[in-house]
């Protein structure tokens, strides 16, 4: 059962293009699970560094309530993320930030009601589904679908544009911008615009756009070779991702 879901949620990422058996993916078997449910904040000035040691690197230095998202904990030492910068801190100077503002987060069903309505979205029609489209360019968009007898609500990211050969630097940042920009507005349409917990899943969401976008990067000739699934956390609700291609899926249920 559990294969036939993947192969559905595939179905739905892959709408113009199909992955075959033979295609490599880049983590054989990978199931990555990342745990976020609250950002942290630093209660005193301090380092993110290259690795788990005081004698390595130093990826930045922060000041007292800087906010960060905690990627992985081993250990006396956090994995964090600041931007695009990640690298890891003492668990000691961190402390959670609490959350100032009560949150009614909607189901799949309502969240997609949530889209339909709002004005930047436009409707249309995929494999045997209707969607609402978020678009800059024919290769660069965001599209939402709501998988009604499953429950899930699937949001697929695609930036096919950006890094096609000859596609200039500040075109390719502005198309990514974009993609950026569509993460945190399905982290408020789902948890309310301004609140921790929105923060909480775009900072979350990014960091799997920033990795999938680092591999299209380094070679965009196997971009649809590229294949991996898991799923990530965020303010306690859960979501499945998929990366293929230049492009990641994640998907939200009950």
């Amino acid at each position: 059962m559990k294969k036939l879901l993947s192969g559905v949620m595939l179905a739905v990422f892959c709408l113009t293009a199909v992955l075959s058996p033979a295609q490599i993916p880049f983590s054989q078997g990978d199931m990555s699970k990342v745990e976020a449910t609250l950002e942290k904040q630093f209660n005193k000035s301090s380092k993110i560094y290259a690795s788990r040691s005081r004698k390595a690197k130093v990826i930045l230095n922060v000041k007292k309530n800087q906010t960060v998202t905690v990627l992985e904990t081993v250990g006396s030492w956090s994995k964090v993320r600041v931007g695009k910068k990640t690298g890891w801190t003492a668990n000691r100077d961190l402390s959670v930030v609490k959350s100032k503002i009560e949150i009614d987060r909607p189901s799949p069903t309502a969240l997609f009601e949530k889209v339909k309505l709002d004005p930047r979205f436009t409707e249309f029609e995929g494999i045997r589904l209707i969607g609402y489209k978020y678009e800059k360019g024919e290769q660069n968009f965001l599209q939402v679908f709501h998988l009604e007898d499953k429950g899930i609500l699937v949001m697929r990211h695609w930036f096919g544009d950006a890094y096609k050969p000859g596609v200039r630097p500040k075109e390719r940042e502005a198309m990514m911008k974009y993609q950026y920009e569509s993460i945190q507005m399905m982290g408020e349409l789902m948890y309310g615009p301004g609140t921790q917990e929105a923060k909480n899943y775009t900072n979350v969401a990014s960091a799997h756009m920033t990795e999938v976008e680092q591999l299209v990067m380094e070679d965009w000739h196997n971009r649809m070779r590229y294949f991996k699934e898991g799923t990530f956390r965020a303010n306690g609700d859960s979501f499945k991702y998929y990366m293929a291609g230049p492009g990641l899926e994640i998907d939200f249920t009950e």
